[in-house]
């Protein structure tokens, strides 16, 4: 039974994937903005966007009982933070096992096609932030 739970709730999982992917794509197309700035901007902060519960529940945490207001500040920015670059490390790893994993199968073979300046920009920001020293305890 569980086993039967597992993989229904992995096949919710994708379906509801692939249709955050294509509502997405089409809000883009709507609005006028570029690929590179649908993937950087709309499915980042739709992404994002359950991530801020951890900020939220922190915070009112905190200020609900009264108990270390500091902790729960280092706790909300730590968490969203971190995800986000989880997530956009993560993205870099699978699109790069992809592109040597299929290249056999794809027309274009060994070459990729992207946009060169929203890449250069976002591996800009990532470093610059990754390599910023931790906050003292």
């Amino acid at each position: 039974m569980i086993i039967l739970q597992l993989l229904l709730s992995m096949a919710a999982i994708l379906a509801m994937a692939y249709l955050f992917n294509l509502s997405v794509e089409m809000l883009g197309d709507r609005i006028g903005i570029s690929q590179g700035g649908v993937g950087s901007v709309l499915a980042a902060l739709s992404t994002v966007l359950p991530k801020t519960i951890i900020f939220i529940i922190a915070i009112l945490g905190a200020v609900f009982t009264c108990r270390d207001p500091e902790s729960a500040v280092d706790i909300s920015i730590e968490a969203s933070v971190d995800a986000s670059f989880l997530v956009a490390t993560l993205a870099m790893f699978l699109i790069g096992i992809s592109l040597v994993g299929f290249r056999r199968c794809r027309t274009y073979g060994n070459s990729a096609s992207f946009d060169e300046a929203v890449a250069r920009r976002d591996l800009k920001f990532f470093i610059a932030f990754l390599l910023l020293p931790p906050r003292p305890p």
